[in-house]
Formats: C-alpha cells, sequence, structure tokens
C-alpha cells in the first residue's frame, strides 16, 4: 500500500474524468506519494496551511502508470513515484485527515 495526500475538491475532479494528476506530472514527471511511514511527515511539510486533507491509499498492484522508489533530496528515505495518472481504481480507500489540538496531522 502506498498513500498520497490532496484536497477532497481535487479527488471529485478526479472522479468526474476517472483518472487523477496533479501539477508535478508536468513539471517533475510523477505524482508524489508517500509509505505509511512518511504520511503524517509529508502532511505537516506540504499541507501545513490545511486544516483537513484527504489521504488516498493506493494498491499498487492495480497503477496503470509506472512505480518507481526514488531517493528524495532532502531525506534519506526512498519515496514512491508515480509515473503519470493515476487510474482512480487503484485508490482502494479515502481517509480524511484532521489536524489535531497541537495542530499537526496523525497517521
Amino acid at each position: 500500500m502506498i498513500y498520497h495526500l490532496t484536497t477532497q475538491t481535487s479527488w471529485e475532479n478526479a472522479q468526474q474524468k476517472g483518472f487523477y494528476a496533479v501539477e508535478s506530472i508536468q513539471i517533475e514527471g510523477f505524482i508524489h506519494a508517500s509509505q505509511q511511514h512518511q504520511v503524517a511527515r509529508s502532511a505537516n511539510v506540504f499541507f501545513k496551511d490545511f486544516q483537513e486533507i484527504l489521504l488516498l491509499h493506493i494498491d499498487e498492484n492495480l497503477l496503470t502508470s509506472p512505480l518507481k522508489f526514488e531517493k528524495a533530496t532532502d531525506t534519506n528515505d526512498d519515496f514512491p513515484h508515480i509515473y503519470g495518472v493515476l487510474n482512480i481504481n487503484a485508490v482502494v480507500k479515502t481517509e480524511i485527515l484532521k489536524k489535531n489540538n497541537q495542530n499537526l496531522f496523525q497517521f
């Protein structure tokens, strides 16, 4: 299982289109994702201005785009990258994450 953080609006738009894509595909060539132990850090770094976000649970065996695990430049950890659009049927669960009373996301 891998995970991707997004907004409810972005996910609703993806469901209407039949696939999920973000700007990072055009800029970097892939969609950023996380392993389970990386979710909270990613949420707190990249979504610090949000009170609520959506976590997509992705079955990597159902992906139609290539998946590569690559070392992040700012950490010594391998992150999953989806090289292409995310087919929505690979998302097996969605979960709303809300900040706790310390103003942090937990997972």
